[in-house]
């Protein structure tokens, strides 16, 4: 029976990702948890933290690879999971050999899946030289891409990986959203998507008053985001000063055609405490995302995962970017989003005339397919992610081999 489950972090861990990641539940099942961050092996110039930092117990942070193998050689492993909290596992070979060598059970996750270019399906007919255009070229994204092509053409045990024992999985096309080492004996748990659990919640508490009427625009915190610096962007397309006075003038003219207000959700990672006025005199709102948009009247946004909220709530969405997010990485989420609401995002660079009974209008059918394929397929269960989790790992058998 497992009893340690161990969370392999990419990025530092946060006080958010300590609630989403359930490990006050998984304690409450009698499970030994710990917290592996090897972000200063994979990005060692990163050097930022969230502003919800997480310094607890069980929280052990790696500086290079021998450490990970030293501690991983000392687990027990009929008694031990690993799940990975990020599934670029072609980029992270010596982790997973170590999972293969010391014969450690692991899990990969689905739980937070957008709309985009599906690697595992769609990349053997897209060109390299459309795979790098999403990114900024250098050494290292050109052996990324050759790497995920080598991936998807030979099998994951030829590069000395188990497979997966579980495939933690949400919405419909998560299955299948990208190239997992797993075979047939690799277990699909289906869940929901991260999002989910807080939808459970948030149905038994009161309407934010500052939304009453309002609308709420979903920050991406988008040029000071440090994702840009896990991925090598130096250069990063977006500017500040341009980004925020076209954001602005789109609002003030929502805001005018409208007769309300724009409240602004704020981006997990985002900080404006010292950046005052770069959403005019707008509220921010920190920590409570899911609150506003359950609260609002629609919602603004460019390709942010909280629309999971608004497809819960049937709330209408307009899609928006500026030109230079058309040179940034990963731009072609915003299309692949907008396209499933049978929208088309709106360029806020260019002169722009609302057709508000489109931009407001809720297409049920369309909602229902994006929630069955994204957040949860329907006759799942209504429980906590990390609950159904606990159920499953205090059943599963060791392994005698």
């Amino acid at each position: 029976m497992i009893r340690k489950v161990i969370l392999i972090t990419e990025s530092p861990f946060s006080q958010r990702d300590h609630k989403r990641f359930g490990i006050n539940i998984l304690k409450k099942n009698n499970f030994e948890i710990e917290i592996w961050d090897i972000t200063r092996i994979i990005h060692p110039d990163y050097n930022l933290l969230p502003r919800d930092s997480f310094s607890g117990n069980g929280l052990m942070i790696f500086d290079s690879k021998r450490d990970v193998s030293d501690n991983m050689s000392k687990l027990d492993r009929n008694c031990t999971m690993c799940i990975n909290l990020n599934n670029n596992w072609l980029d992270r070979l010596w982790l997973f050999r170590f999972y293969s060598k010391y014969k450690i059970k692991y899990a990969m996750m689905a739980l937070g899946i957008i709309p985009q270019e599906n690697i595992d399906k769609n990349v053997r007919n897209k060109s390299l030289l459309r795979e790098l255009s999403l990114f900024k070229i250098s050494y290292s994204n050109i052996k990324t891409a050759l790497r995920n092509r080598l991936g998807l053409l030979i099998p994951f045990f030829y590069f000395g990986v188990s497979p997966a024992v579980l495939l933690l999985a949400s919405g419909k096309l998560s299955e299948d959203y990208y190239y997992y080492p797993r075979d047939r004996n690799t277990e699909v748990l289906w869940l929901h998507a991260l999002d989910y659990d807080l939808y459970l919640e948030e149905n038994n508490k009161p309407f934010l008053p500052d939304m009453s009427g309002n609308a709420v625009f979903l920050d991406d915190n988008v040029p000071y985001h440090p994702e840009e610096v896990l991925f090598g962007n130096d250069d990063y397309p977006v500017t500040a000063e341009m980004y925020f006075t076209n954001i602005n003038k789109f609002l003030d003219y929502i805001e005018k055609e409208q007769n309300l207000k724009v409240v602004i959700a704020a981006h997990p990672t985002s900080d404006y405490s010292d950046k005052p006025g770069s959403f005019g005199n707008r509220k921010i709102i920190y920590g409570n995302t899911i609150g506003c948009v359950r609260s609002a009247k629609f919602v603004i946004s460019h390709s942010s995962t909280a629309l999971n909220y608004a497809v819960l709530y049937r709330k209408p969405v307009i899609f928006i970017y500026t030109n230079e997010m058309t040179k940034q990485r990963g731009t072609v989420f915003d299309d692949n989003f907008s396209s499933w609401f049978g929208k088309r995002p709106i360029n806020i660079d260019l002169p722009y005339s609302i057709d508000w009974k489109q931009e407001l209008t809720v297409d049920e059918n369309k909602y229902k397919l994006y929630q069955n394929a994204f957040i949860k397929k329907s006759n799942t269960k209504e429980e906590h992610i990390w609950q159904t989790v606990a159920n499953r790992l205090s059943t599963m058998q060791e392994d005698k081999s």
